[in-house]
């Protein structure tokens, strides 16, 4: 019973759990492919950059759909045809099918789809660093360590369709690069937005206009820590268990599907981190600075106009008695000194 136990967590990672996350990746695919072709409609100027996008979304889903056809074959004739086997269902998947033409396609795919999928990482890298001063130094270890990653898995990629290294070897030597390229990546894009984030939290406070680009979700699927802390199980997975374990690629790859088209999907509907949120962001604290300064000299000139309307009242009330006075002087002026008739004077 206890050796039945890697076949049927194989069996149901590969026909359920896969089908489920693939499931869920081509839900954000259609939503990815509206937005794009929202852009496409009313965006003269993003057309093409519509189109491109879409046309790279489009590859990863059909990689990752190869990926999913060829385990679940790879199942169906491992527990259908051959589940009397002496070595049993997992004998056949890993040492017989592994062999098989469809087997080594699905294999290109997948080297094919972590290069595509570790070149975004430092994409989304060089873009939220873009407007740094720092940007040459910051991109040169996670640059090095992509060019390792890919010159690794196709070696291994060689050296794996020629029977010449096992599955298990394969995987944690590319896992454990890729997982040291996604740290690297999320460390540093981390860094970045979370300096961003309290700068701007500290000039126009928490609440504003570009929460979207600084929250907590953004930045868990911006820098990818879901993929990284992913990859790290995947290692610990693949260290603490023997070669008779049960790698289960599958599920790797439509993960990291998944962070791609999160990823992407933020990027076509505008939430994603782009070469010009530095520059809309200083933007909205230099807007915020003005409308400070403004609304405290709206409030000083209506105090003045306030003040100006008293001192008005007071001139007014001070002319009017000046006024009075004047004319009370004047008409005891003349009572004073005008001529007295003389009643004497002849007629």
């Amino acid at each position: 019973m206890r050796s039945d136990v890697p076949s049927a967590t194989l069996l149901v990672d590969i026909t359920t759990v896969n089908g489920v996350i693939y499931g869920f990746s081509f839900a954000l695919y259609c939503f990815s492919a509206q937005a794009l072709y929202l852009q496409h409609k009313h965006s003269d100027s993003h057309q093409r950059q519509a189109l491109v996008t879409l046309l790279m979304i489009s590859v990863v889903m059909v990689f990752g759909l190869i990926n999913l056809i060829a385990d679940t074959r790879g199942i169906q004739v491992s527990f259908v045809g051959h589940a009397g086997d002496p070595g049993g269902p997992l004998d056949y998947y890993y040492h017989v099918y592994q062999s098989q033409g469809l087997a080594h396609v699905a294999s290109v795919a997948m080297f094919l789809l972590r290069c595509l999928l570790a070149g975004t990482q430092i994409w989304r890298l060089y873009v939220v660093w873009s407007t740094s001063r720092h940007l040459v130094v910051i991109m040169v270890l996670p640059g090095l360590a992509f060019l390792a990653y890919v010159g690794i898995i196709a070696y291994n990629l060689a050296s794996y369709l020629n029977w010449t290294l096992e599955l298990i070897v394969f995987l944690t030597q590319e896992n454990t690069l890729n997982l040291f390229v996604d740290l690297t990546v999320t460390i540093l894009i981390v860094w970045r937005i979370y300096a961003v984030r309290r700068r701007n939290s500290r000039i126009i406070g928490q609440q504003n206009a570009a929460d979207h680009y600084t929250t907590v979700i953004a930045i868990l699927i911006e820098s990818f820590a879901l993929l990284a802390l992913w990859q790290m199980a995947e290692i610990i997975t693949l260290t603490v268990q023997n070669k008779s374990a049960v790698p289960n690629t599958a599920d790797t790859i439509l993960f990291l599907i998944i962070t791609y088209l999160l990823v992407m999907y933020r990027v076509t509907t505008g939430r994603g981190w782009t070469r010009d949120t530095e520059r809309q962001l200083s933007s909205l604290q230099f807007d915020h600075g003005r409308q400070t300064t403004e609304a405290g000299t709206t409030r000083l000139s209506h105090k003045m106009s306030e003040t100006e309307y008293v001192n008005f009242g007071k001139q007014e009330a001070i002319d009017e008695s000046a006024s009075v006075l004047e004319t009370r002087r004047k008409r005891d002026y003349d009572s004073v000194h005008l001529p007295v008739e003389d009643s004497h004077s002849p007629v």
